[in-house]
């Protein structure tokens, strides 16, 4: 039976560690990469690194929510047929004081 031993089993903790923190902080906390860094004391490109690599490992999955393809499509539809760069569709909200709330500002 192979056994893993103390400091390598120490390093991996540390790493996953360093990288779920930094998958924290920038997707739930919503931290820019740089508040990141320097909230870890890290460089940023070491928190791109960290990232990059928390994806491949999929400690962080990302998904899009149903119904969001339909304006995806339309954003698409109106680049096509007006010539836009950029078109952004976004969904109407679901109750109706969001939307008066989103009017009035």
């Amino acid at each position: 039976m192979a056994r893993l031993r103390h400091e390598t089993h120490t390093a991996y903790s540390e790493a996953a560690s360093m990288r779920l923190r930094a998958a924290w902080l920038y997707y739930n906390q919503g931290l820019t990469q740089k508040d990141v860094a320097e909230r870890l004391g890290l460089s940023r490109s070491t928190v791109i690194r960290l990232l990059d690599e928390a994806m491949k490992r999929s400690e962080v999955q990302i998904w899009i929510s149903e119904g969001i393809d339909t304006c995806v499509e339309l954003a698409i539809r109106l680049e096509k047929a007006y010539g836009l760069d950029e078109a952004v569709v976004v969904p109407a909200p679901r109750d109706s004081s969001a939307a008066a709330l989103a009017s009035s500002v």
